[in-house]
């Protein structure tokens, strides 16, 4: 049983640019996280924020 139709390579770049967007942005997010709590010592983000 098929849900979903079958993506188009121009469908599949997409999908897989913003899949590499995110994960990129995430760890920029971690960064600036871990960075800040050692400068002031408190976090900017939660973890709820970032996940």
């Amino acid at each position: 049983m098929k849900f979903f139709r079958k993506m188009s390579k121009f469908e599949q770049n997409n999908s897989r640019k913003g899949a590499i967007l995110c994960f990129y942005t995430y760890m920029l997010l971690l960064f600036l996280n871990y960075i800040y709590f050692f400068i002031f010592g408190s976090e900017p983000f939660t973890s709820v924020v970032i996940f």
